[in-house]
């Protein structure tokens, strides 16, 4: 099995913690990433939201089966990180997502890394350019926010 990794950075000019928040939220990840998401268990880590650690969202793309992220680790407005749990082909799956300030903007670097047989490379291609069209949508959406 090969491991692959998929890279993507964004910079968006709104205030951290919105951007933070909105990534986070699994309700709402559908109005930017071309996915159904939806939170289905929430949180227990005290003081982090119903979208911390533990917490778990259930994901289907392209009417493709659906699979589960649980969020391993949240550190409000730094760091998010979190790994498929359920129905995928995907091993050793992880998902670090940090949040860095910089000229007034907000960097996002997302990174993934899994283990995968056949397919790895489309997979990593897909989620590279999923994730880059809706970082783009929500950088448009909070940005137009902030402007008005």
């Amino acid at each position: 099995m090969a491991q692959y990794r998929t890279h993507i950075t964004e910079q968006i000019r709104a205030p951290i913690g919105e951007v933070f928040d909105r990534i986070a939220d699994h309700n709402r990840m559908g109005e930017w990433m071309m996915a159904d998401i939806r939170r289905v268990k929430d949180s227990a880590a005290p003081g982090e939201g119903v979208n911390g650690t533990g917490s778990v969202r259930t994901l289907k793309i392209l009417g493709l089966s659906d699979f589960d992220e649980t969020v391993v680790k949240s550190d409000k407005p730094r760091t998010i990180e979190y790994k498929i749990t359920r129905g995928s082909p995907l091993s050793n799956h992880l998902g670090v997502i940090t949040f860095s300030e910089a000229g007034g903007q907000v960097v996002i670097d997302w990174n993934i890394t899994f283990d995968m047989g056949f397919g790895g490379i489309v997979v990593e291609q897909l989620l590279k350019l999923a994730i880059s069209t809706g970082l783009a949508k929500l950088k448009k959406q909070l940005e137009a926010a902030a402007a008005a």
